[in-house]
């Protein structure tokens, strides 16, 4: 059982850190440093 608690815990580590990279991607513009749409951030998320 522990093997298998331990490749979930890495398949969901993996899904954290895509998803953060595909929001940034997506929602932050790197020229100004800031959010595109800020106010709409968190209704993605959320």
């Amino acid at each position: 059982m522990n093997k298998i608690k331990n490749l979930m815990e890495q398949q969901i580590e993996r899904f954290i850190r895509e998803f953060k990279n595909s929001s940034k991607k997506l929602f932050f513009n790197p020229e100004n440093n800031r959010l595109i749409h800020p106010g709409e951030y968190g209704i993605y998320i959320e």
